[in-house]
């Protein structure tokens, strides 16, 4: 009985070192907690942009005493101050710029036009005239709204002014604006 009172003593030490073994293991396995989170990614068609027209003034002339400022609208249509606007036979009718937009159906973007003025360069010489205030007009809104929807403003329309001092040097001007559109 001696030998079997010692090994059941013998038992339960160890049961009870086993016990607290366990329970002091415990907190360390609680101490490193584990989650996870769930990886998520729409891949949509890029936006893309292309010109479908140029900006065109037309051909002008100073009419009066002062600098000459011609607004054309996103509809081609022209207004004057000490300038006469003429349009002609051979291309050089005024008319705004087009874009033509694609990406994702139904997806916003947002048309970044110039905030400066851009210069146009009389072609052969250095004299410039600035082109400035530029307006763009989305197919399904009104002018002005830079934000349209792929599949209903899939085009827009932009317009500018022109500044002519009065004693600008005739001659034909050129030049090139920047025209950006991103997703929203």
């Amino acid at each position: 009985m001696i030998v079997t009172n010692h090994l059941m003593n013998n038992i339960q030490r160890l049961t009870i070192a086993l016990v607290a073994l366990t329970g002091s293991l415990s907190p360390l396995i609680a101490a490193n907690p584990a989650a996870s989170a769930t990886i998520d990614v729409e891949l949509v068609a890029p936006l893309s942009m292309a010109k479908s027209a140029d900006m065109q003034f037309g051909r002008v002339s100073m009419g009066g005493a002062g600098t000459g400022i011609l607004v054309l609208g996103v509809d081609g249509s022209v207004q004057t101050t000490n300038i006469y606007a003429s349009q002609s036979s051979s291309g050089a009718t005024p008319a705004a710029a087009v874009f033509s937009v694609s990406g994702l159906d139904g997806a916003n973007y947002t048309v970044l036009l110039p905030s400066s003025p851009v210069a146009l360069t009389k072609v052969g010489s250095t004299e410039t005239l600035n082109v400035s205030d530029f307006t763009v007009k989305l197919a399904s809104k009104v002018a002005g709204t830079l934000i349209g929807a792929i599949g209903s403003d899939n085009s827009f329309a932009v317009g500018a002014t022109l500044t002519i001092p009065q004693t600008q040097t005739e001659g034909r001007y050129q030049g090139t604006f920047p025209v950006s559109i991103s997703y929203n």
